[in-house]
């Protein structure tokens, strides 16, 4: 009995020696063939450069400490709020009606599919975008320039604070060409094309360095969406 469990020790041992082995070699060689490739030199510039990361690693930091406390913030006045809103929109009699009359709407604005796990009914459209403009122009544009960075009335008014501010471009300018560098244009999907919205759009444009193009939506969609929810 002592002889086979100091062999099934043995041969534990010799197994997780080999796993450690074989684990090495592979991201050794997987490492080398990375490397010499031809393009490694860009990727590593691109990806890989130590001097950025330090540089910026508190900027990022800094944002991603920002981005788990408004999460964490937004969360709970979210469902509290929805959850007083549920109750009110449940009150019998005429004298609550106008309570009866507000709802909270739900978009997918990045989640790509994981707000629709809360069970929650909500705005149609993979994106938030999708609810203004429709699914079928928004994979359009992209399909046309995959680079195209699209802007709605709020973005556009809020984007000093919404994206320059968070991003750490007003600080940092030169992070603009690395986050941005593969977008070729602006689209404005505007809601409602006022001359102070447009001069906000335009200027966002400006800030990425980008060409604006505007597409009047209106809010048609919006409505629709928000009538069929509350059908």
């Amino acid at each position: 009995m002592t002889g086979s469990r100091g062999r099934r020790r043995r041969d534990g041992g010799r197994s997780a020696l080999i796993a450690i082995v074989s684990t090495v070699v592979f991201f050794a060689v997987i490492g080398a063939v990375v490397t010499s490739s031809p393009s490694w030199p860009l990727v590593q510039q691109d990806f890989f450069d130590g001097d950025v990361f330090w540089r910026f690693l508190p900027v990022i930091a800094g944002a991603f400490v920002t981005n788990i406390a408004l999460f964490l913030i937004v969360e709970v006045l979210v469902l509290g709020l929805g959850l007083l809103i549920a109750v009110l929109r449940g009150l019998p009699g005429p004298v609550f009606f106008p309570l009866r009359l507000v709802a909270i709407a739900y978009a997918d604005c990045g989640t790509h599919g994981a707000l629709d796990a809360l069970g929650l009914p909500r705005l149609a459209g993979a994106t938030c975008y999708d609810v203004f403009a429709g699914g079928e122009e928004i994979a359009a544009a992209l399909q046309e320039e995959p680079g195209t960075y699209f802007l709605t009335d709020f973005l556009a008014r809020t984007f000093q604070h919404t994206v320059v501010r968070e991003l750490g471009l007003d600080r940092y300018p030169e992070l603009r060409d690395e986050y941005f560098r593969h977008y070729t244009r602006v689209i404005w999907l505007a809601q409602r094309p006022t001359p102070a919205t447009r001069a906000c759009a335009q200027h966002a444009a400006e800030t990425l360095g980008l060409p604006l193009v505007e597409r009047v939506v209106g809010t048609a969609g919006l409505e629709r969406e928000l009538e069929a929810l509350l059908a």
